[in-house]
């Protein structure tokens, strides 16, 4: 196979001009107006305000201002908070896509240029190497060995060669060789842009806590409106007046539907993605925060991940040949190779530049994950000459019995070192040629290739913060077993004398799962082994992250319950992971999975204070106003000050917070249920207490049975606050100021005619107050003696967090 032709010199500055002014350009149509018209529209056309809208008309009708002042604004700031936080939302996601747009090589004017995939124009000369996405259709100008995997979009794993003419389609990824191909179908026009269209238009994806949340707004909505038709029946049956109808029912959606709930976490999870983005960690979605608070095991690449990726070359102890003439040859190998981007060959390249000689290339043999080894067939005067670059494994069987002992004895002798090795020899090539592997013909050895890794600054502290949050880390490696254990072995105690498992003794084991879970190194695994590893931890229960840089990556990350890729990582590892570190800084990486353990956290106690209200709501009109016949527990702008007092200034407070913690278990449901039945309960309890012994027993109206309810239900609100979160000192600060502020409502005219607030003497005071404290002790006595709320333990004496599924959206925890 003769060298590829030289690649064109690309557009002129000219050129690129008209068809940037042609919008002939490599960018999607923009959802512009359309996109904040639907989330306009989503924010104000809701159940929520089909429900409460009329009711606030239907009071200023019958000339209840102050309740339908108080209902109406309710409305209002739901739906304006909602629009502000989703806007904020397509910012922060639309700035995501900028940040994470993929970079490519172009050729203009004869020179390459690295620019934004968006910015590439029609015509242009894209070129690519090992772990480039194309972004545009079009054709191959230029190959060199170019192999490229078309996965994404065909389905066919192995990877297609490519030649001069042939089409490529935005998506596929070059995984061997290298060249160029002439972008003519850009923009909307391209396949990618075309079948992913819909994908990019901005729409709320809410993650797996979003949702269930969603659930939860839609199934109290429900209840509210069976409610408000039982008091439908209650009217026609008992005859009260229809502003008392109307009224009941505005109370009723205002305390029974917990819209800000939704509304507030997209917020703290937008915050958090702001947050990781200052850090350097680029968050590809917003549903992949509170995947971050899912991982329990994170299976880490060693090359590009705790080590820096940038080899030099250390030594080379040379075989059968002077030192001097097979390094000359080694640096022509590397600076011939279509490997061009490997790391290994850079290193190469580097250091024997000045040394290299001149090889005419015939035929070449691209790395690949499966061959472990690149070569090269150069023409000679004589026969042509094969050099093969790779693992001992694969060139040992090649070598003869006493070339082989010698390599082996200076392999051996450099494993414990750490240095990554490689083996070099030659051979006279077949007529035959490469046809996608290594022929089968005897080799001689020519050297051994010594090349240094370093490990990234802080890795070990790194691991002891994985370890603090109880993350257990797998390190999974193609690179020798021996190689491996010098790498860990570096970071002291974190992995102990642990046995490392071969690729081989991982598809010859009997019980995988078992394996996965006993075992923390792994050497010499391939790509596809690197899957079955996350299927096997996945199938033992664990909710797996994967960290990788290079295409050899893409397959585990893409199984991974959550993925990440370095930001100096490969184009197409970057794609499918949903955190990207751009930084680079593998230190980032525990602050960021306890960020999203925090969110899911203060989610999760948001969301007790909010269902808290329905409990005791449902309780209350249940037994008070369908059993008793007694009149509706509270007016709608109390339902105002409550809401504000227990809910919202609490739940701000929580969701700003920055302490982390664990969730208080794996299932939303059974955390958030145990605390909101108990509280609820023992809320119920203590209100049903104060308002029927004032109408029923102390002969009260219904002014006054209101205001002695609502403050024993603040009081019992704020304490319940202080329980959910164990004692937070923050919140603690907020019930005093809770109860200064029922206070102060009750004491000042203004205040106590608006929220319909009788005066209370001293004894009614003391009778709320032993009510609501003593609810809130029961309460504590069934939440902190439990370990819920939880607010104030560390991860570490939590154990694992699992917060939800991933960016992937898999089902909860297994087991």
């Amino acid at each position: 196979m003769s060298r590829p032709p030289a690649q064109p010199d690309g557009l002129s500055p000219t050129e690129v001009a008209e068809r940037v002014a042609a919008g002939r350009v490599n960018r999607p149509p923009r959802d512009g107006w359309r996109a904040y018209a639907d989330i306009a529209r989503r924010n104000t056309l809701t159940l929520y305000n089909a429900l409460v809208v009329p009711a606030a008309v239907g009071l200023f009708l019958l000339a209840d201002y102050r309740a339908a002042w108080a209902v109406g604004a309710m409305a209002v700031a739901n739906g304006a908070l909602g629009l502000a936080h989703e806007l904020r939302a397509k910012r922060h996601l639309d700035r995501l896509s900028v940040l994470g747009e993929a970079r490519v090589r172009v050729r203009r004017g004869g020179t390459d240029v690295p620019l934004p995939s968006g910015h590439v124009v029609a015509d242009d000369v894209v070129l690519l190497a090992a772990g480039d996405t194309v972004v545009a259709d079009g054709a191959v100008v230029a190959a060199d060995f170019l192999e490229l995997d078309e996965a994404l979009l065909t389905g066919e794993s192995d990877p297609v060669p490519k030649a001069v003419g042939d089409p490529v389609k935005s998506g596929s990824v070059c995984v061997a060789g290298g060249g160029a191909y002439r972008a003519e179908q850009v923009g909307a026009a391209a396949f990618a842009h075309r079948v992913a269209a819909a994908a990019r238009q901005y729409r709320h994806a809410p993650g797996p806590t979003q949702a269930t949340l969603d659930r939860l707004v839609r199934g109290l909505t429900v209840v509210a409106v069976g409610l408000c038709l039982g008091y439908v029946l209650l009217h026609l049956v008992r005859g009260f007046p229809a502003a008392d109808l109307v009224s009941m029912v505005a109370a009723t959606i205002t305390s029974m539907v917990p819209q800000g709930l939704v509304l507030l976490a997209t917020l703290v999870f937008v915050l958090a993605a702001t947050r990781l983005g200052r850090r350097g960690a680029v968050v590809q979605q917003l549903a992949a925060v509170e995947g971050l608070a899912a991982v329990d095991v994170i299976c880490a690449d060693k090359t590009g991940t705790l080590t820096t990726g940038r080899q030099t070359l250390d030594r080379v102890v040379a075989f059968a040949e002077p030192e001097a003439a097979v390094r000359r040859w080694l640096g022509g190998f590397a600076a011939t190779s279509a490997d061009g981007l490997n790391k290994s060959i850079q290193a190469l390249r580097e250091a024997l530049a000045a040394e290299a000689e001149h090889i005419d290339v015939r035929d070449q043999l691209p790395f690949q994950s499966h061959n472990r080894c690149s070569a090269i067939v150069a023409n000679g005067t004589g026969e042509p000459r094969l050099f093969v670059l790779g693992s001992f494994e694969v060139l040992a069987p090649r070598l003869p019995e006493s070339g082989r002992a010698a390599v082996e004895a200076a392999w051996r002798e450099l494993l414990p070192t750490g240095l990554r090795l490689l083996a070099f020899a030659d051979g006279h090539a077949g007529p035959e040629g490469f046809q996608g592997r290594l022929p089968d013909i005897p080799l001689r050895p020519l050297a051994v290739v010594a090349l240094r890794d370093e490990l990234r600054p802080r890795v070990a502290d790194v691991l002891a913060g994985l370890a603090a949050q109880g993350i257990r880390l797998k390190v999974v490696s193609g690179d020798h077993p021996e190689t491996v254990r010098a790498t860990v072995r570096a970071l002291g105690a974190a992995f102990g004398e642990q046995s490392i498992v071969t690729g081989d003794e991982w598809a010859n084991a009997a019980d995988r799962v078992a394996l996965a879970e006993r075992c923390d190194l792994f050497g010499r695994v391939s790509p596809e082994q690197k899957v079955a590893l996350v299927a096997a931890l996945q199938q033992a229960g664990h909710r797996v992250g994967m960290i990788g840089d290079g295409v050899n990556d893409v397959l585990p990350i893409k199984r991974a319950d959550f993925g990440v890729a370095m930001g100096a990582g490969s184009q197409a590892a970057k794609a499918v992971a949903g955190l990207v570190l751009e930084s680079n800084d593998f230190a980032v990486l525990p602050a960021a999975l306890a960020e999203g353990r925090r969110v899911v956290q203060n989610v999760r106690l948001a969301a007790k204070l909010f269902l808290l209200k329905n409990v005791y709501t449902v309780a209350l009109i249940l037994v008070a106003v369908g059993v008793c016949g007694l009149p509706f527990p509270y007016l709608p702008q109390q339902v105002t000050l409550l809401n504000a007092l227990t809910i919202g200034g609490p739940a701000a407070i929580i969701l700003a917070g920055r302490a982390t913690g664990r969730t208080g278990g794996p299932n939303f449901y059974a955390d958030v249920g145990r605390f909101v039945l108990t509280a609820g309960a023992a809320t119920s309890a203590a209100g049903l207490a104060v308002y029927l012994g004032s109408l029923l027993t102390l002969g009260h109206d219904a002014e006054t049975a209101r205001t002695l309810l609502l403050t024993t239900l603040i009081l019992a609100g704020v304490g319940n606050a202080v329980v959910a979160t164990a004692g937070d000192r923050r919140l603690i600060a907020w019930a005093a100021f809770g109860v200064g502020g029922i206070v102060a409502a009750a004491a000042v005219p203004p205040a106590a005619y608006f929220f319909a607030l009788a005066p209370l003497t001293g004894g009614q005071w003391l009778a709320v107050v032993l009510a609501a404290g003593a609810s809130v002790v029961v309460s504590a006595a069934f939440n902190l003696g439990g370990g819920f709320g939880g607010g104030s333990r560390s991860p570490a004496e939590g154990g694992p967090t699992h917060g939800g599924p991933g960016a992937s959206g898999r089902p909860p925890p297994r087991g």
